[in-house]
């Protein structure tokens, strides 16, 4: 039997030696620690597995690729499929197959179904508005990896000739990499902006960024936590440089879950990225724009955080060589728990 405290006991005390060697962050050591998440970090593999990411899908018996009208009973995008109803039948690339018995064990929080069997795939991102991507998740709760067969896209399938050309591409990653999952503790990326919104630093810090900031427009003296930010980088990225899943979001260029938070609540004066601010602090939104104003009703800034920390990366594709930026599928903690993959969410700060 696996003892789980004895393990956390060992990744707390390997998180602490990483801390110690960062002088500019030491000193919050404690409240790093805290904030820490188990994630699961997927390493290549030569050994014969079926989690793999890139190559072509293997599905299960009688399933063909989604989107097809054969009788496969695979949803099209209106019911909350992660495709919007106009993109139901694009052309969608395969990204990666899981089985997740073979992840259990690293999923220390149990935050996954024990088995079946989940696809990743997205759409053609050249038609997707900034910042998202719409995405179609497969989840086959009692489906077996050994009664599964390699698919390959079906180019001839899709009317539109844009769309062919987006399949015939093939998969998002040539090459497939088979993965096994190991357990991660992970800290934020951005890691003193998330001391800040917790209220870590004290009010000498705090006035010290604020006198910074009124030395004029040029001044570029960062705050306390933007320091913190640069320094922890290396801190944060995560044992594996490409794959990882769960556990905190390795999103250094922007906050990518307060992008998912806003487009499920419907917050008012936002489009993706646009007609928002960055920061989720007190005070800190334009109370001359939409976002600003919906901020200042009492409660709602609260609720936006709460449902900014409800989304969780369900798997994230680190930058490839010709691929450019990372690519991201997140879901709900509570989706993740009833094994519903309906309301996956994907994004590239790229596209």
């Amino acid at each position: 039997m696996v003892d789980r405290g004895r393990e956390r006991a060992e990744d707390i005390a390997g998180l602490r030696k990483k801390i110690a060697a960062y002088e500019r962050i030491a000193p919050y050591a404690d409240e790093i620690v805290a904030m820490a998440e188990y994630g699961i970090a997927l390493k290549e593999t030569e050994a014969a597995v079926f989690s793999r990411v890139g190559g072509e899908p293997e599905l299960p018996e009688g399933v063909g690729w989604p989107g097809e009208a054969d009788g496969s009973g695979l949803p099209g995008g209106a019911d909350g499929s992660g495709l919007p109803e106009e993109a139901d039948g694009s052309g969608r690339c395969f990204v990666a197959q899981f089985d997740l018995a073979e992840l259990a064990g690293a999923d220390v929080m149990g935050a996954l179904p024990g088995k079946g069997l989940l696809y990743l795939f997205v759409a053609d991102p050249e038609f997707c508005a900034a910042g998202t991507t719409p995405c179609r998740v497969l989840y086959f709760p009692d489906a077996e990896a050994a009664r599964t067969r390699e698919v390959p896209s079906p180019p001839e399938e899709l009317e539109d000739e844009a769309d062919r050309e987006f399949a015939e591409d093939g998969p998002y990653l040539d090459e497939p990499y088979c993965v096994v999952a190991v357990r991660a503790l992970t800290v934020p990326a951005l890691l003193g902006t998330a001391l800040a919104e917790r209220g870590v630093f004290g009010a000498e810090e705090e006035e010290e960024g604020e006198e910074d900031e009124e030395e004029g427009p040029l001044d570029l003296t960062p705050y306390p936590w933007e320091e913190i930010d640069a320094e922890a980088y290396h801190l944060t990225v995560g044992p594996v440089e490409w794959y990882d899943m769960l556990g905190h979001l390795d999103e250094h260029e922007e906050d990518v879950r307060l992008n998912c938070a806003v487009d499920f609540l419907g917050v008012p004066g936002t489009n993706g990225r646009a007609g928002r601010d960055l920061s989720l602090g007190d005070g800190e939104q334009d109370p001359r724009s939409v976002f600003g104003q919906w901020c200042a009703v009492p409660g709602n800034l609260e609720a936006l955080r709460r449902e900014r920390d409800e989304w969780v990366p369900l798997f994230e594709l680190g930058a490839q060589p010709g691929l450019g930026s990372p690519l991201y599928f997140l879901a709900r903690r509570t989706d993740l728990a009833a094994g519903d993959f309906s309301r996956v969410w994907a994004h590239s700060t790229q596209w």
